[in-house]
């Protein structure tokens, strides 16, 4: 786990490489580094992955407790957040907003996203189709 800063060759898992979050947690640096990847064929997997991921009802649920108890805290100049610009998720321009007022948002939308995967978990049961829900 710990990559000596003048090593000429370190061998690892190439998710080590391409996983910034483990990059990161990892101290890696690729500053001036030349990176060979064997099994290359894999990248594009391990990348899905990385940037990806499944989350169950029980999850979701999860995060909108968290949320919530997020979207009370003190609105204050230190719990600021600037969303949109340059990544234009929510519009071109940026804005600064609280964090408390961006997990209330996200809260209502992830709400919104359990409450459709309940109405249709429901209605898969009810109608289940030919194979029958608990083939399913």
């Amino acid at each position: 786990h710990v990559l000596p800063k003048d090593a000429e060759i370190v061998f690892a898992p190439y998710n080590y490489v391409l996983d910034p979050g483990i990059r990161e947690a990892l101290g890696i640096e690729l500053g001036n580094a030349v990176v060979i990847l064997d099994e290359a064929h894999n990248v594009e997997s391990t990348l899905r992955e990385a940037g990806s991921g499944k989350f169950g009802e029980f999850e979701l649920c999860e995060l909108i407790v968290m949320l919530s108890e997020n979207a009370i805290t003190e609105k204050s100049t230190s719990n600021m957040m600037e969303v949109g610009g340059e990544a234009g998720l929510l519009s071109s321009e940026s804005e600064t907003l609280h964090l408390c007022d961006v997990a209330h948002a996200l809260l209502m939308f992830l709400e919104k996203v359990v409450n459709k995967l309940r109405t249709a978990r429901t209605c898969f049961q009810n109608n289940p189709g030919a194979k029958g829900a608990a083939k399913a």
